[in-house]
Formats: C-alpha cells, sequence, structure tokens
C-alpha cells in the first residue's frame, strides 16, 4: 500500500522552485521515495539539474534531459 510522505518534500529545477505532485514511500523501504513533480515553465530545453529535500534533508543534486 503506498502512503502519502508526511514530511515537506521540496524539488528545485535549476533553482527554481517545482510543483510537487505526488510525495510517496516506497512500501517495506527505508528513505526510498517516489516523487512526481512539474518541470517549471521557461526551463530551457537540455541538461537540467533537480534538487530534491526531504524533511529539510537535502539530497545531492541530479542531472535529467528536459525537452
Amino acid at each position: 500500500e503506498l502512503r502519502q510522505v508526511n514530511s515537506p518534500v521540496d524539488v528545485v529545477v535549476n533553482g527554481r522552485e517545482a510543483q510537487v505532485v505526488n510525495k510517496i514511500g516506497w512500501p517495506t523501504m527505508t528513505n526510498v521515495y517516489r516523487v512526481d513533480f512539474v518541470v517549471p515553465d521557461g526551463t530551457e530545453p537540455g541538461m537540467a539539474t533537480v534538487g530534491l529535500s526531504v524533511a529539510w534533508v537535502n539530497a545531492p543534486d541530479v542531472k535529467i534531459q528536459v525537452k
């Protein structure tokens, strides 16, 4: 059963706040999440840097391709 994360989850794309659509804890796993987000309007195509923060703890940035 999927459960909504009750801690704050924030996503930034190229330094701009992204809308978080889903924030789900993975069943039977600790510190494993599914986070769906919307890339902010105006984000240029190409490689983008994504930052994730859960309960005010920052994960390492990752790169994604934006079309």
